[in-house]
């Protein structure tokens, strides 16, 4: 979709122990904004009565918005513009958006040894003008060059949402503003099975399946997974799982296959991390607070590149020696990813303990992470 954005954004990494000290900075990409306009987009589809609704396709705009006592160029959040044929589809955005942004630099900065890997950082976001030299088009287009962008609109199956409450159990809780996932027994069966035989290495799928439209309430919206594609040609490791280019030609291929007009909607891999902490001392891994049930930076960073879509998940199963075999589900939320509950399709949830400790976004027993304050000196 065309994006207008008359700023340059940057996320300045600090000290929070000598906030003046800046210890790094990363300029932001369009590729960035991907999760907040598919935000916008969905929330436009549940405004649009239509079947199906249409989907704004540009152009939209983002706007800084100034830190209330900081002021320019430090930002309290952004603001993201999408035409609709009614009223403009408003959204704003905190700085907590570019979270995964300063997480990244971070680890670049620790593993070049730029860093010391204990130090405490916050950081802020910036934003300036563009120079009118970077407004001009590029050479070869005139000035006024404009293309009309095609019509879009959102597949959506009519089906009352009682009729999936009805038949299954809440796995956590799923706030108002998401999209609610419902999750077959069998398949998280299949996902357990896998990562059994998969022992020591991490392994995964993808989620494949419907959205639906409540006609009763048509602003409400849901997910149905009805089966995982196991990743095939992925590399396996201890601590990562990467797909690679024929690991998405075999999703596509088995949705071709099944012939039932499905969608990818998301994605799940495992995390062994009884073999993790195989080495560890009985009375620390009863102790130990990471279960499993995280989203790594590389998790992330793989969600941002294939599933963007603001109704995509990603199921993590963590098998620990505190906790057990678990399914935590992470999501986006305000163009962030986020844990979020999921809804036991048509099983009694017996494969795992509901009674969940929080986790938390990025940690990883073996990969530099931490939780980012944004500062407001």
């Amino acid at each position: 979709m065309q994006l207008e954005c008359g700023h340059q954004f940057a996320v300045v990494l600090t000290n929070t122990e000598a906030p003046h000290q800046v210890l790094g900075q990363e300029r932001v990409t369009n590729d960035l904004w991907r999760p907040a306009i598919e935000c916008g987009r969905l929330e436009a589809a549940r405004r649009d009565r239509r079947r199906p609704p249409q989907l704004p396709v540009g152009p939209g705009v983002i706007e800084p918005l100034w830190h209330e006592t900081l002021k320019a160029p430090y930002l309290g959040g952004f603001r993201l513009t999408l035409p609709t044929e009614g009223a403009p589809c408003v959204q704003d955005f905190g700085t907590d958006y570019f979270g995964t942004v300063a997480q990244q630099l971070l680890e670049q900065l620790v593993a070049a040894k730029q860093v010391p890997a204990d130090t405490a950082c916050g950081y802020v976001v910036c934003a300036f003008p563009r120079s009118a030299a970077a407004e001009s088009p590029p050479a070869g287009r005139p000035r006024g060059w404009s293309a009309k962008p095609k019509a879009q609109t959102l597949a959506l199956d009519e089906l009352p949402l009682p009729s999936f409450l009805d038949r299954s159990a809440p796995h956590g809780a799923v706030p108002d503003d998401l999209v609610p996932v419902f999750i077959p027994e069998r398949v998280l069966a299949e996902m357990a099975a896998l990562h059994g035989r998969a022992g020591a290495a991490e392994t995964g799928g993808n989620l494949i399946g419907y959205l639906h439209r409540d006609p009763a309430r048509p602003e409400t919206l849901f997910a149905e997974v009805t089966a995982q594609v196991p990743a095939q040609h992925a590399q396996q490791e201890l601590t990562r799982l990467t797909f690679t280019p024929e690991t998405w030609a075999d999703v596509d291929a088995a949705i071709r296959l099944r012939g039932r007009a499905e969608r990818k909607l998301g994605w799940w891999h495992s995390h062994p991390a009884r073999q993790w902490c195989e080495k560890c001392p009985a009375e620390k891994r009863q102790a130990c607070p990471r279960g499993g049930d995280f989203f790594s930076v590389h998790d992330a960073a793989l969600h941002l590149a294939a599933y963007p879509m603001a109704y995509s998940v990603a199921l993590v199963l963590s098998d620990s020696y505190a906790h057990g075999l678990a399914f935590t589900l992470f999501g986006w939320r305000q163009g962030r990813l986020a844990r979020r509950g999921f809804h036991w399709l048509d099983g009694d949830g017996s494969l795992a303990r509901l009674d969940r400790s929080p986790s938390t976004l990025g940690e990883h027993p073996h990969e530099r992470a931490c939780d980012f304050a944004t500062e407001s000196r």
